[in-house]
């Protein structure tokens, strides 16, 4: 980063930071504590307005800075939101509900803050809830390959019973042939709507994966037209730079 770039902090307090104020008397490091503390609440309050910054511009911002420093940096500011977060002892999903909000309203009311959409602001109750769903649907597959399974040795039982009791006594009375058949029924039954309840299982895994393909699609597509962008702003700008 610049050193002269306006910054959350000053070159020197920056410098004092990395020092842990060593060789500063203890009224200057009391003054910087509380300028910085002046400062922190500043810059947090700033992101009410960073909260809405076109995605364009925080690309911009980072196209001259490693991967790697950009990740670490984002991982420390990360550490120091939560630790704001659990000092101040707010609850962490009424924090992500009120933050999935806020992003709805700003989505509405801004452009090209599409980024928003790609933000994953569940609460853990909601993964927690989401995942018991799933479960719950393998449970009805199990139970679906379970009722085919038996179904089919249903109508194995019945079909064999039948011949080999029609072969030895010849002709079957009305009710030993109603008994049967019913079996046959019930278990043809039982296969057919376990095997429905598969094939809906199947069809809404493949649209939840067709709906997750084109999310993914369009987010690919929303980054490169953010990088697209980004080389069309370079090329304007070297062009009134010659």
């Amino acid at each position: 980063m610049d050193e002269r770039s306006a910054s959350l902090l000053t070159k020197t307090q920056r410098q004092r930071l990395q020092n842990e104020f060593e060789n500063v008397d203890t009224d200057a490091k009391q003054r910087d504590q509380r300028l910085i503390r002046q400062r922190i609440q500043a810059g947090v309050f700033d992101f009410r307005l960073l909260a809405s910054y076109p995605d364009r511009q925080y690309d911009l911002a980072f196209n001259d800075v490693t991967e790697e420093e950009l990740r670490l940096a984002l991982a420390d500011t990360y550490l120091a939101v939560e630790r704001l977060r659990v000092l101040q002892q707010y609850d962490r999903d009424q924090l992500l509900r009120e933050a999935r909000n806020r992003a709805e309203t700003v989505s509405a009311q801004t452009d090209d803050v599409r980024s928003l959409d790609r933000l994953a602001l569940q609460t853990e109750s909601e993964i927690r809830q989401q995942t018991e769903e799933r479960l719950g649907v393998s449970r009805w597959v199990r139970r679906a390959r379970t009722g085919i399974i038996l179904g089919g040795c249903g109508l194995f039982v019945s079909a064999v019973s039948y011949t080999l009791l029609g072969g030895f006594v010849g002709r079957l009375s009305a009710v030993p042939g109603l008994m049967f058949g019913g079996g046959a029924v019930v278990a043809g039954l039982l296969v057919g709507l376990s095997a429905m309840m598969i094939v809906g299982h199947e069809l809404l895994a493949i649209l939840t994966a067709g709906k997750a393909l084109v999310n993914q699609i369009r987010a690919w597509w929303q980054t490169i037209q953010q990088r697209v962008r980004t080389v069309r702003i370079w090329l304007v700008n070297d062009d009134r730079s010659a």
